[in-house]
């Protein structure tokens, strides 16, 4: 998910080339976007799923809920 919102090649994990794009992006858009912006594909993901009429509502309260706390860790 990180990879998709900084612009990395997802290969299975979290390198250098992945952190060093990310510190750019956040640098460029600041760590509010960088939170939100991957709260939002998280979020898409949940959506996408089958199950997510029946867990949804739980899903979306915790992401809202992370983001908010990331929030307010990142200031």
């Amino acid at each position: 998910m990180l990879q998709q919102l900084v612009g990395a090649t997802v290969d299975g994990w979290i390198g250098p080339n992945t952190i060093a794009k990310t510190q750019a992006f956040c640098e460029a858009k600041g760590v509010t976007a960088a939170i939100e912006g991957y709260q939002q594909i998280r979020q898409d993901f949940y959506e996408s799923l089958k199950t997510f009429e029946t867990f949804g509502r739980g899903w979306t309260r915790r992401v809202n809920e992370t983001k908010e706390t990331a929030i307010s860790i990142a200031k």
